[in-house]
C-alpha cells in the first residue's frame, strides 16, 4: 500500500483517538480492505480515493455509524437526536426517509415522561388528601396510600411500556439510517458495538412489570377495606350512602327569627308541620357532620366533612341524596331564610312558597318551576308573604312549587 494510501488511513484513525484501539481497528477496516481489493484489480490509486471520498467524509460516516449502532443497542431520545444530528449533509435524505418513525417515536418519549411526571403529581395529591384526613379514621390513611400506590403503579406502567414501544421504533429508525448509510456499499462496515437480545429484553421486561403489578395489588388491598371507593362512588354516582344517621332537633319557633341552612351536597327541603315547634332533621352521612348554632332569634346550620374523606369541596358538587329538613311550624316568626348548597337540590313546598318572597339563582345549576324549568338561572319571586327566602346553589337544582293542591 503506497504512503499516500497509508495516509489516508492514518487520518481518519487520528480522528478516531478517542476510541478503544478494537474499535478503531473495526471501523477503518471496510476502508482497507476496500483500498487492498482495488489495488488487487490494478486500480490508480487517485480513482481509489476518488471513489472513497476525502478523509473528512468518511470520518462523518463512521461517526454516524457509530451513533447508529450505540442507539440501537441503548435506544433513547438523545441517542436517537444524536444518530440524526451525525447523519452527513449529503445522507440528509435518510432523515426525510424516516420522519415518520422519527416523530412517532419522540412523541412516545414524551408521553412517557409525561406518565413519569405524572407519578410525582400523583403522589403529591395523595400526601395532601391525607393531610386533610382526621387521623382517627385511621383506614381512610391507609386507603388514601394505597390509592397512591395503585395511581404510581399505573403510571409507571405505562410510562416504562410506552418507552419501550418508543424504543422500538427508535431501533426501526436505525436500521432505516444505517440502510441509507450503506446504500453504496456491498456490506456494513462493522459489527454493532452494542447488542441488546431479544429474549434479554423479554425477561426485562416481565421483571418490571411484575414489580409493578405487585405494587399494583398491594394498593389495592389497601384501598378496598378502606371503604373510600364505595363512598366516592355513591357521592359521584348521586346514590344514598350505605351508612348515614338520622338526627332530629327541635327549637321553640316563637324565639327564631333568622334560618341559615348551608349544605355541600345534601338537598335542603323546606315544609310546613303541624306541631308547635320548629324542626331540622338530617340524614348524616358517615363523611360529614351537621353544625347548628343558635344565637338569639338567628339559628344556623352548616353541613362540613368530619375528616374521613378528602376533597369533598370537590366531591361535592355531584348532588347527594341525603337531606335537610326543616319543618316549620304553621305559625311562626321566621321572616328570612338564607339556603346555600354547593351541589344539592333545594325544593320549597307550596305551603312554604306561598308564605315568603323568594329570590333565587342557581349558577351552574337549574330552577325548576311548577315542573318546568326556567330558561334564566335566577328569580324573583314575591308573594307579599312575611319573609324573604334567598337560596343560592351553585351546581344543583332549585325545585320550587307555587300551584296549592286543595283537598278535595
Amino acid at each position: 500500500m503506497t504512503e499516500k494510501l497509508n495516509d489516508y488511513l492514518n487520518k481518519i484513525r487520528k480522528a478516531l483517538h478517542s476510541w478503544a484501539p478494537e474499535n478503531i481497528d473495526d471501523a477503518v477496516s471496510y476502508y482497507k480492505e476496500f483500498i487492498e481489493d482495488a489495488l488487487e484489480q490494478g486500480l490508480p490509486e487517485d480513482q481509489i480515493l476518488n471513489r472513497l471520498g476525502t478523509p473528512e467524509q468518511i470520518i462523518k460516516t463512521i461517526k454516524a455509524e457509530n451513533n447508529i449502532r450505540k442507539t440501537e443497542g441503548r435506544p433513547g431520545p438523545i441517542g436517537l437526536l444524536k444518530s440524526i444530528l451525525g447523519i452527513p449533509a449529503l445522507k440528509i435524505s435518510i432523515v426525510l426517509g424516516g420522519i415518520i418513525p422519527i416523530v412517532t417515536a419522540y412523541l412516545l418519549y414524551i408521553l412517557a415522561v409525561v406518565s413519569y411526571i405524572s407519578i410525582a403529581g400523583g403522589v403529591l395529591v395523595s400526601v395532601y388528601a391525607v393531610g386533610q384526613i382526621n387521623h382517627k379514621y385511621v383506614w381512610s390513611v391507609i386507603g388514601m396510600i394505597g390509592l397512591a400506590l395503585i395511581t404510581a403503579s399505573v403510571f409507571a406502567a405505562s410510562g416504562f411500556l410506552i418507552w419501550r414501544i418508543a424504543n422500538i421504533i427508535t431501533r426501526y429508525t436505525m436500521k432505516l439510517l444505517r440502510r441509507f448509510l450503506n446504500k453504496d456499499r456491498n456490506t456494513e462496515t462493522t459489527q454493532p458495538l452494542y447488542r441488546t437480545h431479544a429474549a434479554g429484553e423479554v425477561r426485562k421486561v416481565k421483571k418490571v412489570l411484575s414489580v409493578f403489578l405487585i405494587i399494583f395489588a398491594a394498593g389495592v388491598v389497601m384501598l378496598i377495606p378502606s371503604g373510600l371507593p364505595a363512598r366516592y362512588f355513591s357521592i359521584w354516582n348521586s346514590q344514598m350512602p350505605a351508612n348515614y344517621t338520622e338526627k332530629e332537633m327541635h327549637f321553640p319557633s316563637a324565639k327564631v327569627k333568622t334560618i341559615s341552612i348551608t349544605t355541600l351536597n345534601s338537598k335542603i327541603i323546606l315544609k310546613k308541620t303541624a306541631s308547635a315547634r320548629l324542626a331540622i332533621l338530617y340524614q348524616q352521612p358517615d363523611w360529614m357532620k351537621g353544625d347548628i348554632k343558635q344565637e338569639g332569634s338567628d339559628l344556623s346550620f352548616k353541613e362540613k366533612p368530619n375528616g374521613r374523606l378528602p376533597y369533598m369541596q370537590f366531591i361535592s358538587r355531584h348532588e347527594g341524596m341525603t337531606s335537610v329538613l326543616l319543618l316549620l311550624p304553621q305559625k311562626n316568626n321566621v321572616d328570612t331564610l338564607n339556603l346555600r348548597t354547593n351541589g344539592g337540590t333545594v325544593e320549597l313546598s307550596e305551603q312554604i312558597s306561598a308564605d315568603y318572597n323568594i329570590s333565587a339563582a342557581a349558577s351552574p345549576g337549574k330552577i325548576i318551576l311548577d315542573n318546568k324549568e326556567l330558561k334564566s338561572g335566577t328569580l324573583q319571586h314575591r308573594t307579599g308573604g312575611k319573609g324573604t327566602i334567598y337560596i343560592k346553589s351553585n351546581n344543583g337544582a332549585v325545585i320550587i312549587n307555587l300551584k296549592v293542591k286543595h283537598a278535595e
